[in-house]
């Protein structure tokens, strides 16, 4: 099966549910990229506002903070994260949607891979 969004095409998608306070681990080798990507969840009781915090590490992997992602109802990234870009032009993206599980401290994560052509921005 082939999946597409606008000019997109989906290369991976799933759920997860992560154990209790612990970071999300993932890694993906699809269509020439090879990149890791580790989701940590942080509440800031200063600043309640929801908000996503990136650093690259290394070659090859991203650190992406997801700041007060607390909703049992979700919350995502408006846009996907643009994660890496191809020498062929391409670029990879991830979409993500959280649902705190509050009572097990764990996080329902939906995540959607995406891959997109030169010139295109993922809606950012």
């Amino acid at each position: 099966m082939k999946l597409t969004t606008g000019s997109f095409e989906i290369v991976e998608s799933g759920v997860v549910r992560t154990m209790p306070n612990q970071p999300l681990g993932m890694e993906i080798e699809s269509r020439g990229f090879r990149v890791k990507v580790i989701v940590r969840f942080r509440n800031d009781t200063d600043n309640t506002a929801g908000r996503a915090e990136s650093v690259v590490e290394g070659n090859d992997t991203i650190l992406i903070t997801l700041v007060n992602f607390n909703n049992s109802l979700g919350m995502w990234n408006t846009r996907p994260f643009e994660i890496a870009n191809s020498t062929s032009g391409e670029k990879l993206y991830l979409s993500l949607v959280v649902h705190d599980l509050a009572k097990a401290e764990s996080k329902l994560v939906t995540y959607t891979w995406y891959v997109g052509g030169e010139g295109q921005d993922g809606g950012q």
